[in-house]
């Protein structure tokens, strides 16, 4: 089902590494987003919905002009500008703090949509371009595959990453608040399931307002960390494409005709695995 000689064509290599590093970051990272809008700032479903759409506005913009561009540019000038400016984006939008409002988000929302608009349309392309048209259907669908292994991998350990600093944030902001104190483990794992405000409402009516201000100050840190981690895979990405994706390992198109056909013999290196 899968030809492992495919991994030693490094433009095939490289287009499972974006494919996997632009899934494992903001894709991954929108499920945590979701939950600090939602959980934290207390938007419903619908008014978080609708500020995100500053993310997918920009990756809609950019997928339009990547789509134009990729008949005059390598693909590699697309995918791993796109991925360092996606990890850019999750940079602009660290620095989090339990006062901060979601325009904070904006820039960085902005420019990582940009980024993963960038990356998109020719990611395909670039999976099916560096092997002979039989192997077209396998190269495609291990693309596909490293799209899901990054975006459920990714969840995975954001998940152990923000579980953990949650509940470590949480117990210090609450440890000098002995009524609260003992329940920040159940408070916190009521953060993560999306029962923030079922959390506040058995919290004594006193202490409320200070449960409510050391859950968002402990979200906004978790974040942060979150942020910081999915930037760093997004550049990781960004690099490793630049180095691995060159035009020359690319297979002629049919498109070109006679030539492509007289010269099938001399790329014939570039188009499949050497033994």
């Amino acid at each position: 089902m899968f030809d492992l000689r495919l991994f030693r064509i490094p433009p095939f290599t490289g287009g499972l590494l974006a494919a996997l590093t632009m899934n494992g970051s903001l894709f991954a990272m929108y499920l945590y987003l979701v939950l600090y809008l939602q959980d934290a700032l207390g938007y419903s479903a619908l008014a978080t919905g609708l500020r995100l759409l500053v993310s997918t506005g920009a990756m809609f913009v950019a997928a339009s002009i990547a789509g134009s561009l990729s008949e005059h540019l390598p693909v590699k000038w697309l995918i791993g500008p796109g991925l360092l400016l996606t990890g850019g984006g999750l940079l602009l939008m660290h620095g989090v703090s339990s006062g901060s409002s979601w325009t904070h988000l904006i820039p960085g929302l902005v420019v990582s949509g940009f980024g993963a608009g960038l990356v998109n349309p020719p990611l395909a392309s670039t999976a099916i371009g560096v092997v002979r048209p039989e192997h077209s259907g396998m190269a495609s669908g291990i693309n596909s595959t490293f799209r899901q292994i990054g975006f459920a991998a990714s969840i995975a350990a954001l998940g152990s990453v923000f579980a953990s600093a949650l509940q470590h944030d949480l117990t210090r902001t609450l440890s000098a608040v002995r009524p609260l104190a003992a329940g920040a483990p159940q408070i916190a794992a009521s953060m993560r399931q999306g029962s923030t405000g079922r959390a506040i409402a058995a919290a004594p009516p006193a202490f409320r307002g200070l449960l409510a201000a050391a859950i968002r100050s402990s979200f906004a840190a978790s974040i942060n960390d979150l942020l910081l981690v999915t930037a760093i895979i997004a550049l990781a990405g960004g690099i490793g494409v630049l180095v691995l994706i060159r035009a020359s390992d690319f297979a002629p198109r049919p498109a070109d005709g006679a030539d492509a056909a007289s010269d099938a013999g001399g790329h014939e290196h570039a188009s499949r695995p050497q033994s």
